[in-house]
This record gives C-alpha cells, structure tokens and sequence, in this order.
C-alpha cells in the first residue's frame, strides 16, 4: 500500500511541473493612449498656427513618427485635416508591456480610430487649422456718415466688437460706456454722441471669427475723437428709444425741419422726431432713429426713389445719363409688368427697368418702340426686314389671317 501512495504522489508534481511549463507569461496590456495638439501662438496675427504633436514623458510608450494629410504650407483655416501617429514602447518596457485593443485621447484634436498590437500602436486623428485674426486697420469716423464708426474689413471675421469710449475730463482717462457687436464693418454711434454731447467720445473695435477655428484679433483704437456738432439745434438734446427729443434753452419744444448730426429730422408738436412714412407738403420717409432717408430705399417690400431733398418720386426716372428708365406710380411704389401710361402700354421687368425691342411675356411675343411703348398693328423688323403683325393687346399674331386679310406664318412673318 505505501508503495502505492508514493507512485501517486510522484505522478501528480510531474502533472503540475508540466502544465506550469505550459503556461506562458503575458506582458501588462496597454489599453489607453493619449496624445496633444500643441498649437505655437508665438506666430503673428493672420499666420496658422503651426502644431507640434506630443505624447507625456510620463508614460511607457513614445510618440515614434506622425504624417500629416497635407503639408502646413496647403492648411486653410476652418478646413479639416488629418494625422497618422504612430507610437511604440519605450525600450526599457519591451518585455513588460504591450498594445491590446487600445483607446485613445486627444488634447487640441478629434480622434478618428486607434488600433494597438504588440509594441506599436497608430492612433489617426482630426485637426481643424485656427489662427489668430488680425486687428482692424484704419479706425476712423466716417467723413461720409456722421455719427458712423468705420474700420477696414477683417479676411475670416464674421462679426467686429466695438467698445464705446468716453474721456472723463476729472479723471483724465477713457471710459467704456457700451459695447456694440456689429456684422458690417460699421457701426452707428450716434446714440453715444447724443448722450454724451458734452464730451469727446470715441471707440475701439475687434474682430470676431468663429471660435472654432479662429481667436479673436485685439483692439485697435480710433487716435480721433468726436463731438456732437452739424446741428441746428441750440439746446438739450436727448436720445429716446425711437428717436431724438429735442429742447430749447428755455425748456421748450424744438419743432419742424432740423439738422442734427448732418442728417435732416423732422420734429413733431412735443419736439420729438418723427419716423416712417411722413406727408409734411409731399411725402418723406424717416428711419426708426428719425432720419430723412434718400435714394434708393426698400420699405416694406417695395423699392422707392426718395430724391436728395427727401421728397418721393412719382412719374419717371432715369436713374444717370444713358441709364435705365423707371416708373413709379402715384403711391411712389416702383412699378413692374405691364403699366398703362399717359394712354400707352409699358413694360417693366420684375427689376423696375422699362424694357424696349423684342420681348417674350407669358409665351406671347411683343415689341416695345425705343420709348418703351407696346407696338400695335404692323411693324417691319428694319428697313429691308420682314413684316409683323401685333393684336391691340400688343401680342404678335402668328398662324393666322391679320385683320386686313393678309397671311401671317408661324413665326409672325407676313407670306407675300
């Protein structure tokens, strides 16, 4: 029996001495990576900035190698570009560990995949190139519109930050008084010279682009002050939420035609100014902030002509020497399709311009005589052309016998 028990017992240490020999010995798995988008912010305003891409010294891999989808000299702001990173173990973590199934990070960038085995890993990711935009050029007041901030356009900038800057004559310092954010490379701030009449006012602007690719430019600073001058007005003069209120030395109502800041207002019983459509002898139009418009205006849907006294124009207009001719109607409306005249017919494309020669309206043919005026009856085409014959609608016939029996084909050619 003893004898037994020890063959036993011999047979089982062979069986573990082997299956322990079987066993191979695994490396720790990497399962996680991070990698960082470093920008260089040392480059000047309107320059890409350039990136660097790392990994932390305090892990046990290593960034080896990266390649970008375009080169930096071919980046354009805002337009997405790729990099293949590829890393490895560090030499003294060989035997220890290895890339299993890995995750990844990235700092500064979008991570598209990543995929580890062994002692390499390629980790592919997203980058959106930014800059840093430049400040405005050439901050000034308007010479052309009083009141108007005005600055040189920003390539990238979608929206410009003004900041309102009045002196404090106490204190001898500029104060911030307001802030405007505009999409124009203008701004009106004739609110502020109102408000602060006795004083000198002036502003800094800063452009704006979109904050995913773009940081914003810094401030450059109008060196010109303004003040509130070019008005008739001899007295107080307040900015209310839709228009100027406006006050003689006495404390009375300031009424009828006035100037202020160059532009022509027209202030009504209690001295305030007064907007839209105005009939004051002939019609006018004011702006919301009180304003005589001029020109070209587009008021609710319709186009009108305002003439450089702000009178609307009715009748005809050609807008300069050989230009285009209009025709606005008794409401001052701008007049399109077909309008009858002075006892003729005229036709206006849907852009105001009375036309003239050959036109084809609603399928039908027509000619329209230099003047504009609809032909009707017969007309030949030139000295030596072809007759046609047009209806008292104006429409050339075609196919058919004209009233004075003649043939005419279906081009509208009279068949001799």
């Amino acid at each position: 029996m003893m004898k037994r028990k020890m063959w036993y017992t011999t047979a089982l240490t062979s069986i573990c001495i082997s299956v322990l020999t079987a066993v191979q010995v695994y490396a720790s798995d990497i399962t996680s990576v991070s990698v960082t988008l470093k920008k260089d912010k040392e480059v000047e305003a309107g320059v890409l900035y350039p990136v660097e891409i790392t990994v932390s010294d305090y892990t046990n891999y290593e960034l080896s190698d990266y390649e970008w989808s375009r080169p930096y000299e071919d980046w354009e702001a805002g337009k997405k570009v790729t990099a293949s990173v590829q890393l490895s173990i560090k030499d003294k973590y060989l035997d220890d560990y290895s890339f299993r199934k890995i995750s990844a990070y990235c700092s500064g960038g979008k991570v598209l995949s990543a995929k580890g085995t062994g002692d390499t890993a390629t980790v592919k990711i997203e980058y959106i190139p930014s800059l840093k935009l430049k400040a405005p050029e050439s901050a000034y007041w308007d010479p052309q519109d009083d009141g108007f901030a005005k600055w040189e356009r920003v390539q990238g900038a979608d929206s410009y930050r003004v900041e309102i800057l009045v002196y404090d004559d106490e204190n001898g310092t500029w104060r911030n008084k307001g802030t405007k954010t505009v999409t124009k490379n203008k701004c009106d701030l004739t609110e502020y010279l109102i408000n602060y009449q006795d004083k000198e006012v002036s502003f800094q602007v800063q452009a704006i682009g979109d904050p995913d690719y773009t940081t914003k430019s810094d401030f450059v600073l109008c060196e010109d002050e303004a003040v509130l001058e070019d008005t008739s007005i001899y007295g107080k003069i307040d900015l209310l939420e839709n228009g100027i209120k406006a006050r003689d030395e006495d404390g009375n109502p300031i009424t009828g035609w006035q100037q202020v800041l160059g532009n022509w207002c027209y202030f009504n019983e209690k001295g305030i100014t007064v907007t839209g459509w105005q009939q004051i002898g002939n019609w006018y139009y004011f702006d919301q902030t009180g304003k005589m418009q001029t020109g070209w205006q587009n008021i609710n849907g319709n186009w009108y002509y305002l003439k450089s006294s702000g009178e609307m124009l009715t009748g005809w207009y050609q807008d300069g020497p050989n230009a285009e001719w209009y025709y606005f109607l008794p409401s001052g409306e701008m007049g399109r399709n077909w309008q009858y005249i002075s006892g003729k017919w005229y036709y206006l494309n849907q852009t105001g311009k009375m036309q003239t020669g050959w036109q084809s309206i609603n399928g039908n043919w027509y000619y329209l005589k230099p003047s504009g005026e609809m032909q009707t009856g017969w007309y030949q085409d030139g000295p030596n052309g072809s007759w046609y014959y047009f209806d008292q609608t104006g429409r050339m016939l075609t196919n058919t016998k004209t009233p004075d029996n003649f043939y005419v084909d279906e081009n509208g050619r009279w068949k001799t």
